[in-house]
């Protein structure tokens, strides 16, 4: 899994800090097939409120004809 805070590989940086993965290999940018889990929450003094987990896998793009 990897942990993104915030997650670097938006558009907004158009792929200029590259990071490396656990195996080695260096990704500026999401990938077919990969897995992006999304978690959220808000907090305050005294408390904290979750928004759960949104899972989506990237998948290729749709040939237009």
């Amino acid at each position: 899994m990897l942990d993104l805070r915030p997650n670097r590989l938006t558009p907004p940086l158009n792929g200029k800090l590259p990071l490396q993965l656990g195996n080695g290999t260096t990704r500026a940018f999401l990938e077919d097939g990969d897995e992006v889990i999304m978690t959220g929450w808000c907090q305050g003094d005294g408390y904290r409120v979750g928004f759960g987990e949104v899972r989506g896998e990237i998948l290729p793009a749709r040939s237009v004809k």
